[in-house]
């Protein structure tokens, strides 16, 4: 540990009385109950290191340097990742973890102490692992997972600050199907073929709807039960050409328009044979 650190520890001002060192304290800490989820996530990692330094690698003054840096963490003071003219780092390594410290600083600044707390913490500490196992430059394992776990946190940090993409709109409801016209039932008297005024006004209502729409139209004339059956046939076409007709005169193209008879066989009223019933004597038009 060169000098200038040894005078940033005293000046953080952690040091306690001679009789306690900061290894002993942070090794009684529990857990930060000050500061920031960061902070407190700093702290632990922090502390875990100092304790690896000292009991593992005997290694007190930087394990005296990183308690330090735990407790003031754990203050909830804002404590910076190490800046790399401090250490006597090798100089092929310096590019690296020059631009990898500049990567970690612009993801705490913009707000990944906030949204990814702990991610953050993990990566500062870890780069100052790295930092301080690169200076050492010798136990290549302990450089490379310090350097491993520094990258993975640091791209979970900066993945935390990207913005969430916008959900895809949503699919548009698909068209409603055109509202198919009519159907249309014009009624007539008995053992005519005549339009009523009522039929007219139902015919331009059809002429109307027949602009608005390119299906085929089917007209089919029908009769009530009184009366000879062929006759009714014969009957029930001859009104289906009238209104055939009609739809003609009024503008529709005779090539869309199909009329049938149905004579008695599709009474709207079902009555005994022979019967008159006015709601039988119809001619209905669809539009399909």
């Amino acid at each position: 540990m060169n000098l200038f650190r040894v005078t940033t520890v005293a000046a953080l001002g952690l040091f306690a009385a001679a009789c306690t060192n900061s290894v002993d304290m942070v090794r009684d800490m529990e857990g930060a109950s000050a500061g920031t989820p960061f902070t407190k996530q700093l702290a632990a990692e922090y502390k875990k290191f100092a304790l690896f330094e000292s009991d593992e690698m005997f290694d007190h003054p930087d394990a005296e340097y990183f308690a330090d840096k735990a407790l003031s963490a754990a203050s909830g003071s804002v404590v910076e990742p190490e800046n790399l003219g401090d250490w006597g780092l090798p100089a092929g390594a310096i590019d690296e973890m020059t631009t990898a410290r500049k990567r970690l600083v612009v993801a705490l600044n913009a707000s990944g102490r906030l949204k990814a707390p702990a991610q953050a913490g993990v990566a500062q500490a870890k780069f100052d692992c790295w930092v301080e196992q690169q200076e050492e430059n010798f136990q290549v394992e302990d450089i490379n997972a310090c350097k491993t776990d520094f990258y993975a946190f640091l791209a979970a940090t900066e993945a935390a600050l990207k913005p969430k993409p916008k959900p895809a709109p949503a699919a548009a409801a698909p068209a409603p199907a055109p509202k198919v016209p009519g159907p249309y039932t014009l009624f007539f008297n008995f053992d005519s073929t005549e339009l009523t005024a009522t039929s007219k006004v139902i015919v331009e209502a059809i002429v109307t709807a027949a602009g608005k729409t390119t299906l085929p139209i089917t007209v089919v004339g029908h009769t009530d039960l009184a009366g000879d059956p062929a006759y009714n046939d014969a009957l029930s076409l001859r009104r289906a050409e009238t209104v055939k007709a009609a739809l003609v005169d009024g503008g529709v193209a005779a090539g869309r328009i199909t009329a049938t008879g149905s004579g008695e066989a599709n009474p709207q009223i079902r009555t005994a044979d022979g019967m008159k019933e006015a709601q039988n004597r119809r001619v209905s038009v669809l539009f399909r």
